[in-house]
């Protein structure tokens, strides 16, 4: 056979070949085979990569949790840090410790706060005679952020209960400041028999005709209240503070930083805790609590409006309000004395108490 007679042949052949693939789908097959392979090894990658990030995001967490406790030890004063089991999370709390007749308060922070934002009253009141417990809420602080669960209003209240109950509390009395006077009083509604007194300092939850400045920002998708880079966290606190309120720079750098780091988590957990039909569950909450009440207000929140307290104590029976002036979203830091005073007025005094008030 001469060699233009093999090149004719094997062009045949691979003609025919040709053919049978195209006729029985061949190539089909095998780009579907390459593409799948591809979808996986992509797939390979992808659960590799989230793999890393979870694990880079759980080292960050550790390693901030070692930063963050070894900067708060230096200002706790009469609360030491302490952590427990309750509903399955670790929850980090601070605790004065038990004393005898002292009446015990329970302090919620608000959203993005921690349980550090109480160091100062908190102190105020273990002067007084107060046992004082003050957690972080589930996903705030020292808490783990597990994007997984949910937290509005609700789930974080059974969560905080939790806690509560885990530590065998009885006969107490219960102070939250923004959402986590929404939570207080949830509680209050829930375990109305061991609440002895709510108290709500600036509370989300209530639907109102009027708009705060936060709810003007929010309509145009601005929301001042979480951070996309430490270097915003000036305006966050501009926002909600009337006056500038001095933070340790080690302090504030380790907030800022942590802000910035939990965006993402944050935005989910706002949208959890601000939208939805359980937005304004103060709305059927407070006509059902029939313990008694106080509500506090900055007279300067740009975070609350100020008619919220009137028309919270136009939902309940005999509530009583004070309004802090010169004051923004957290009277407990920027007017700790006038917050502390109120308070003292408003609560039962421990029984071999012979201290004055601040």
């Amino acid at each position: 056979m001469t060699t233009s007679e093999k090149i004719r042949l094997f062009v045949i052949i691979i003609l025919i070949v040709v053919y049978i693939a195209r006729r029985f789908g061949w190539f089909e097959k095998l780009r579907e085979t390459r593409q799948r392979k591809q979808q996986a090894e992509a797939k390979q990658q992808m659960l590799a990569s989230r793999k890393d990030r979870r694990q880079q995001a759980r080292q960050l967490q550790a390693t901030q949790k070692v930063q963050t406790a070894e900067i708060l030890r230096r200002g706790l004063g009469q609360l030491h840090q302490k952590t427990i089991q309750a509903a399955g999370q670790e929850v980090w709390y601070l605790d004065s410790g038990p004393q005898p007749e002292a009446p015990t308060v329970v302090l919620l922070h608000g959203f993005a706060g921690d349980k550090e934002n109480w160091n100062e009253l908190g102190n105020l009141l273990v002067d007084q005679g107060y046992r004082v417990i003050a957690p972080d809420l589930p996903g705030f602080g020292q808490n783990a952020k597990n994007p997984d669960l949910t937290h509005d209003i609700t789930s974080q209240t059974k969560r905080v209960r939790a806690f509560i109950q885990q530590l065998k509390l009885q006969d107490y009395h219960l102070i939250g400041h923004s959402i986590g006077g929404s939570i207080a009083a949830a509680i209050t509604y829930a375990a109305s028999g061991d609440v002895n007194s709510l108290t709500m300092i600036e509370p989300f939850g209530i639907h109102l005709p009027y708009q705060s400045e936060l709810d003007k920002l929010l309509e145009q998708d601005r929301n001042p209240m979480v951070i996309a880079n430490p270097a915003a966290y000036n305006n966050l606190l501009g926002f909600v503070y009337h006056e500038p309120v001095e933070i340790p720079a080690s302090l504030k750098k380790r907030r800022a930083e942590q802000a910035a780091d939990h965006r993402v988590f944050y935005l989910k957990m706002w949208k959890e805790v601000r939208e939805g039909e359980r937005a304004n569950l103060l709305d059927l909450l407070l006509p059902e609590i029939k313990i008694k009440t106080l509500i506090i207000q900055g007279a300067e929140s740009k975070v609350i409006h100020p008619a919220t307290p009137d028309v919270a104590r136009s939902m309940m029976q005999g509530a009583e309000v004070a309004v802090i002036p010169e004051c923004g979203h957290f009277p407990m830091i920027e007017k700790t004395q006038a917050t502390a005073e109120h308070l003292l007025s408003f609560l039962p005094k421990p029984v071999d108490s012979s201290m004055s008030q601040p």
